[in-house]
């Protein structure tokens, strides 16, 4: 998910976005992972909501996943949104696999659908530390874009939550998030030399 997830924030970053990726296609392979499909899909959704780009989930078929765990897959794509889904891999799939693939859905009572998001905090780092750095510094432009999530990110995001009558307390959740997706991200030169001006 981590590349995708680089790749989709590039896209969204850049001027491209129009006719760059469009879409998330996560491999959500809860029995591989050693999850369960209700944790594979919260997991995911909080972990991509950021990027706003529709989520096309990508399950698996294969390692003797159960009909009953291949047909919740297919609801809870549809209690969360999903318009398309998929999985990996065909040729291992066994015939009550197939069943269940193509059995009618009914509607699925026991999900309600994760809204979060991720809540990232000082020493976090990565994707989503990039991302947000990047909406921060449309507001505060001497914020640095490392993907570590140090001092200056924790200070920086305490003013702008100060700003927006938020909670100024250096932690980007729910509320905070909301704030800083209506931002333009600023683009990045990723050859090394920084924000461009």
């Amino acid at each position: 998910m981590a590349d995708l997830d680089v790749a989709l924030r590039m896209v969204a970053a850049g001027p491209v976005i129009r006719t760059g990726t469009q879409y998330n296609a996560p491999q959500m392979y809860w029995k591989d992972i050693g999850t369960s499909v209700d944790t594979v899909y919260a997991n995911t959704y909080i972990g991509n909501r950021i990027y706003g780009r529709p989520i096309f989930p990508l399950g698996q078929t294969y390692g003797g996943v159960s009909t009953s765990d291949l047909l919740r897959f297919r609801e809870e794509a549809v209690d969360y949104g999903a318009t398309g889904l998929s999985f990996w891999d065909w040729q291992e799939t066994p015939a009550s696999g197939w069943s269940a693939l193509t059995a009618p859905l009914a509607p699925l009572t026991s999900v309600t659908p994760n809204t979060g998001y991720p809540a990232l905090s000082k020493s976090s780092k990565g994707d989503q530390v990039l991302w947000l750095q990047e909406l921060l510094a449309s507001a505060i432009p001497t914020q640095e874009v490392t993907g570590l999530f140090g001092a200056q990110t924790q200070e920086n995001l305490k003013a702008f939550q100060a700003s927006r009558g938020l909670t100024a307390n250096g932690i980007a959740e729910a509320p905070t998030w909301a704030a800083l997706l209506t931002l333009p991200p600023v683009a990045v030169n990723w050859t090394g030399g920084g924000p461009k001006a």
